[in-house]
């Protein structure tokens, strides 16, 4: 009867080993003195990779293990990213300073007046979008605002310091309904004020020409822009705008292109002390700036595009090289690209704690399962039965109750 038990047993672990994925040497202990063969070590892997841009990027590790005659496992352990619900004790904290927001408005004015054209909707709808972002700022624990920054520009048509001034009296303008969403209690006594005015130049009258294909009256434009540019500002607007008007497709230019000049376009910079928003964070790293772990995490976590979460989260990796999180979340892509490393991981292998901002706490379940399937991968099941052993045994995931129950 034992010679026909072990003849079942061994057929099922051959076709353990037979089935897809990839495939590891059983090994069996036979003592003459107990009732019972055991098998110390015994697996099947079934990796399954999906790919890179597939919706659900959920790998597993089927591992089916025998411990004993009488217990065949089928334990499917998932590679995993660090939750940050779980961890809030030590998760990053942003870092909080001055930081710049930046935004656009585009209010329109009455010709050749620096007051607000009351009657059109587009300017209530940008007053609403402008007091919008204004109370996500002063809405945030902490902030004050210090500074305000209001640029735009006018027509280049008519007379230069004509159109300087009136460009000065609407940004003006802007300044002071701008100030009034700040409540006193979320600003200093004497914010830095800055207006900035310019006046467009004829060569973005041909510069949007060109984007119409409009080369030979661009051609004309520029020729009388190269024979009247002397480096002074205004005599050459002026003289340029008298020449430009004589053209025959002057009508045009007024009628298409002037209007799209005469928007009044500002750029608002409060600065706020506060933590930065994504968007800012995706500005900063477009920038070349360096990120915290916090503002990395940010981008990483948020970005859908899965080669990019992987990129984000290496990159993280170089800059924060003793990041739990990334180190984690690394080996599960890692993982996840058939690749695994058990290196990453390894620091923990002997230590049920690791120490960051100033505590020591817990190493994440995450972390340990990420290792126990790096070193299944590996063909070493020695150790991914240590760590199993040694710091999974009270774990509450369900994919991993069957490794500690006993079914008879």
């Amino acid at each position: 009867m034992k010679k026909l038990f072990n003849h079942v047993l061994h057929t099922l672990l051959c076709l353990c080993m037979f089935v897809g994925g990839a495939t590891l040497e059983s090994v069996a202990q036979s003592d003459n003195n107990k009732k019972d063969t055991i098998i110390t070590v015994t697996a099947k892997i079934v990796f399954e990779v999906k790919p890179a841009d597939a919706v659900d990027n959920t790998e597993f590790v089927e591992l089916q293990c025998v411990q004993d005659p009488q217990r065949l496992l089928n334990v499917k352990l998932q590679c995993a990213e660090i939750d940050s619900s779980q961890y809030m004790k030590w998760w990053p904290t942003p870092m909080i300073g001055s930081i710049v927001t930046e935004c656009g408005v585009d209010f329109k004015f009455l010709v050749g007046k620096s007051t607000l054209d009351s009657n059109d909707p587009q300017n209530t709808n940008e007053l609403a979008n402008a007091e919008k972002i204004f109370q996500s700022i002063i809405n945030t624990p902490g902030s004050i605002v210090t500074g305000l920054h209001v640029s735009g520009k006018s027509s280049p048509e008519g007379d230069y310091n004509k159109n300087h001034a009136l460009a000065q009296g609407r940004l003006n303008t802007v300044l002071h309904i701008l100030k009034g969403f700040i409540p006193s209690d979320k600003r200093l006594d004497k914010i830095q004020e800055e207006v900035t005015p310019t006046v467009a130049t004829w060569q973005e009258v041909a510069d949007f020409m060109r984007k119409d294909s409009l080369l030979e009256e661009v051609a004309q434009i520029e020729k009388i822009i190269a024979a009247y540019n002397t480096s002074n500002t205004s005599n050459d607007i002026n003289n340029q705008g008298r020449q430009i008007c004589r053209l025959p497709f002057y009508g045009l230019i007024k009628e298409k292109y002037l209007p799209k000049l005469r928007r009044v376009d500002f750029i608002l910079e409060a600065d706020v002390n506060r933590a930065a928003t994504l968007e800012e964070i995706r500005d900063m790293y477009a920038n070349g700036e360096n990120l915290d772990e916090y503002s990395y995490y940010q981008l990483y976590s948020n970005e859908t595009d899965v080669a990019l979460r992987y990129k984000y989260c290496k990159e993280a990796l170089d800059k924060h090289p003793n990041s739990i999180i990334f180190q984690t979340d690394h080996a599960a892509h890692l993982i996840a690209q058939n690749r695994p490393d058990t290196t990453l991981l390894a620091q923990y292998n002997n230590t049920n704690t690791f120490r960051t901002q100033g505590g020591s706490f817990k190493v994440p379940e995450e972390t340990r399962i990420n290792q126990v399937v790096a070193y299944i991968m590996m063909n070493d099941l020695e150790m991914a039965n240590k760590i199993v052993e040694t710091y999974l045994s009270n774990s509450k995931r369900p994919e991993l109750a069957p490794l500690f129950s006993t079914e008879k």
